[in-house]
């Protein structure tokens, strides 16, 4: 396990995150609440070792951190636009939004509860380094299943 300090990240220390979350590594990260627990959402062997990390039945879902708005639009071309304005009050922010998915959406953003995925957006305050990592990631929080944070 590597650990890195985030304002001392280098960009080859960027690089090197990027590419273990790629092959299927998780990363500890921290939101504008509590610190989550991150994967590449693509990579079923990295979801299973974020269920098994979190100690969390495979079948909840987890939320999925995006970049920004458009990349949610571009991942969910189905997002009916009305929601376009709530979007753009709640996030940024501290909440997970869930949003309607087609299941073919949902399945190619990792997840297996078709219908619906839940959004959140990376911090502005963290946008500048998250933006060398693979987004969007699976997110849910540090703690273990049924802890208190």
């Amino acid at each position: 396990m590597k650990v890195y300090e985030l304002g001392k990240m280098g960009s080859g220390d960027w690089s090197a995150a990027a590419r273990a979350l790629r092959e299927g590594g998780l990363a500890c990260l921290p939101t504008d609440t509590v610190y989550g627990l991150a994967c590449v959402p693509g990579v079923p062997e990295a979801m299973d070792r974020l269920y098994a990390a979190k100690k969390r039945e495979r079948g909840k879902p987890v939320a999925l951190m995006f970049s920004d708005l458009r990349q949610i639009r571009s991942m969910l071309p189905s997002l009916p636009q009305i929601l376009s304005g709530m979007l753009a009050a709640l996030l940024p922010g501290p909440v997970t939004v869930i949003l309607p998915a087609t299941s073919e959406e949902a399945a190619a953003l990792g997840s297996r509860a078709g219908g619906s995925i839940g959004a959140r957006v990376v911090p502005p305050r963290f946008s500048r380094q998250f933006s060398h990592l693979p987004l969007p990631l699976a997110l849910t929080s540090a703690n273990p299943a049924g802890d208190c944070e």
